[in-house]
């Protein structure tokens, strides 16, 4: 098994697929090129950490980079919410990059959750619960 065989990996890189060829298109000009580049360099982190993981011994190292994936993910939804509101992105293509992205961090949060407890749950009133309860929500 290998990064490319995850759920969460292959819905990432379509959709980052996706938002590449978006923010490519002559359509989207109001979206400066720095905002566009931020934009697929978030994107092309969040499979980068999930690759980074796969390739590390400890455990540690590996929550790291799933914490870094998770990261990158709540970045580029901010991101992409904050262009929305500017009506810099349409609000359809919006809606699905919002969308796909949060079904990609929902899906690293469990990911991350597996390696900090053995049983695939944290303990109830942790920081990570309340915090996991709260983006949830």
């Amino acid at each position: 098994m290998t990064y490319k065989d995850l759920n969460v990996y292959q819905r990432a890189h379509r959709v980052a697929i996706d938002l590449h060829l978006f923010l490519n298109q002559s359509a989207v000009e109001s979206i400066h090129a720095d905002q566009a580049d931020s934009l697929k360099a978030c994107a092309r982190g969040i499979l980068a950490h999930i690759a980074e993981h796969f390739h590390q011994r400890s455990t540690k190292a590996k929550r790291f980079f799933l914490y870094q994936a998770i990261e990158s993910c709540r970045r580029l939804l901010m991101d992409i919410e904050f262009l929305s509101d500017l009506h810099l992105i349409p609000q359809e293509q919006s809606q699905h990059f919002l969308a796909e992205y949060d079904i990609c961090l929902r899906q690293l949060f469990k990911f991350h959750r597996s390696f900090t407890d053995p049983k695939g749950a944290e303990p109830e009133g942790s920081v990570a619960s309340k915090a996991l309860t709260a983006s949830a929500a």
